[in-house]
């Protein structure tokens, strides 16, 4: 079986997605009510018992039903992820027999694809993409493919092995050096940009170890510019402002009546900053009272409530020793005695 992706030819009229090669459409847009294992039971993939056995396994060890059907070999990874989309309603779709659309997988960086698993493999009839993904639920993955590709996107569901191979056919990414300032590195020179592998698309072989062999090794990344840090000298300490009122013999130049104005101004300042603060403390003080009545009073009534409870619980037990006293135990009846 070729693992081949080649580009699709330019056709007359657009193809929708669901009729390519390798597509299977879900029966319901609006998917299944139920559960997983239903789905895969509905589908044929495996029987009932398998199934039932697998989700008693898994809330014994807290995994999946379908990932142990598939360590168990009931089902392969394929089937698990055609399960998936006919639950969901999307379509599923076969990488390894659809052919894929490098235009685009190129709407978005490697790196995104990357990070979310998941990648553009085709433009849908009405020009929409179509993104392949194996976990329909990330919707967050959706829309930042959405919006970095600025178009409208549609979910189709592929196996993990599917997504991976075709994360592998994706260039690799080379980080860019950070530049350094000006006069602070003689040496540096402007480097040329590091430029991705030319020729590459989809169309290369996913099942290649290395698609990019031949094309020559990556230049080795220049190490990143460091700045150098010189040291500050050493300051001599320098005291906080005295905050207390001004010395008079500072305002010995200044005439008798504008000191005494100065004065008057700076005590009068000072005394509003200490009755602030007072009344900042005193509201303190009054919301924590308030927070201690509160506590006691939730606690008064969690000892009533405590209280009332064991009253009950006595009440209760009274009235079931008279019951045991009225109630009277069944004589024997001896063999042969008549009545």
């Amino acid at each position: 079986m070729s693992l081949e992706l080649q580009t699709a030819a330019p056709a007359q009229t657009p193809q929708r997605f669901a009729d390519r090669q390798g597509v299977k459409p879900a029966t319901s847009p609006d998917g299944h009510s139920g559960f997983l294992d239903d789905v895969i039971v509905d589908l044929g993939l495996a029987t009932r018992e398998l199934v039932d056995e697998a989700v008693e396994e898994g809330r014994q060890t807290g995994k999946v039903a379908g990932d142990l059907l598939v360590e168990s070999g009931a089902i392969t990874e394929e089937q698990l992820s055609m399960a998936i989309a006919e639950r969901n309603g999307l379509p599923y779709v076969d990488i390894f027999q659809f052919t894929a659309d490098d235009g685009a997988a190129s709407l978005i960086p490697p790196d995104t694809a990357r990070r979310y698993r998941a990648l553009p493999i085709a433009f849908d009839a009405d020009g929409a993409i179509v993104v392949a993904l194996a976990d329909p639920l990330d919707a967050l993955a959706v829309s930042d493919i959405g919006v970095i590709a600025r178009s409208e996107v549609r979910v189709a569901v592929a196996s993990d092995a599917g997504i991976e191979a075709l994360l592998r056919t994706l260039p690799q990414t080379q980080p860019v050096p950070l530049a350094p300032q000006p006069g602070l590195d003689a040496d540096w020179s402007p480097q040329p940009a590091i430029a991705e592998p030319e020729g590459w698309n989809l169309a290369q072989s996913i099942s290649s170890p290395d698609p990019f062999a031949n094309q020559g090794e990556a230049p080795e990344p220049r190490r990143p510019y460091e700045p150098m840090v010189e040291p500050q000298p050493e300051t001599e300490f320098q005291p906080e402002p005295d905050s207390r009122p001004v010395d008079s013999s500072a305002l010995a130049n200044v005439s008798p009546a504008l000191a005494s104005r100065i004065e008057e101004v700076i005590v009068a300042a000072l005394d509003d900053l200490a009755a602030s603060d007072v009344e900042r403390l005193q509201a303190q003080v009054e919301r924590s009272q308030i927070e201690t009545e509160q506590a006691r009073m939730e606690a008064e009534r969690a000892r009533e409530d405590a209280e009332q409870a064991r009253g009950e619980v006595e009440a209760l037990s009274r009235r079931l020793e008279e019951l045991e006293r009225h109630v009277q135990p069944p004589v024997p009846v001896e063999p042969g005695a008549s009545f």
